[in-house]
This record gives C-alpha cells, sequence and structure tokens, in this order.
C-alpha cells in the first residue's frame, strides 16, 4: 500500500464530517475531483507544474532577503503578497 492510499481514509472521514456540518461548503468542494483537490488520490504524482512554477517565484523574490532580520522578511513578504 502506498501513501497515498493510505490517506484516502483520512480524506474520507474529513469529507464526511464536512457533509454533515458544512452543507453548503460540501457542495461546493463536491464538484472538484479529487485528484486535483488532494494529494491522497492524485496517484503518487507529488507536484505539478504550477507548484513548481509558484516555488521558483517564491524563491526568486526572496532570494535578495537572505540578509534581512526575520521580523523584516516577514513584514516585507506581507507587504507583497497583501497588493
Amino acid at each position: 500500500m502506498t501513501t497515498y492510499e493510505m490517506k484516502q481514509p483520512t480524506v474520507q472521514t474529513k469529507l464526511s464530517v464536512m457533509q454533515s456540518e458544512f452543507k453548503q461548503a460540501f457542495s461546493w468542494i463536491d464538484r472538484i475531483p479529487l485528484e486535483k483537490l488532494t494529494q491522497a488520490y492524485d496517484g503518487g504524482k507529488r507536484f505539478g507544474h504550477m507548484t513548481t512554477n509558484i516555488a521558483e517565484c517564491i524563491n526568486f523574490v526572496l532570494k535578495g532577503a537572505r540578509s534581512l532580520p526575520i521580523s523584516t522578511l516577514v513584514k516585507a513578504t506581507f507587504k507583497k503578497t497583501k497588493t
């Protein structure tokens, strides 16, 4: 049994809870295929091209900020993502 197959019961449990407690949210999420929604159903493909592009973009933006103090880095990141 692979790792993603072991996580499928956890996903199903959480979806069941959502279906019983948050009907409107579940109806919205239920329209999304499980392969796109969670890694447990993606057949072992861990990362797609969007994940890679986002990681590369974040690394590029933060590359020049290595010498900044942590608090300044967090403030700058918040400011950039807020706009």
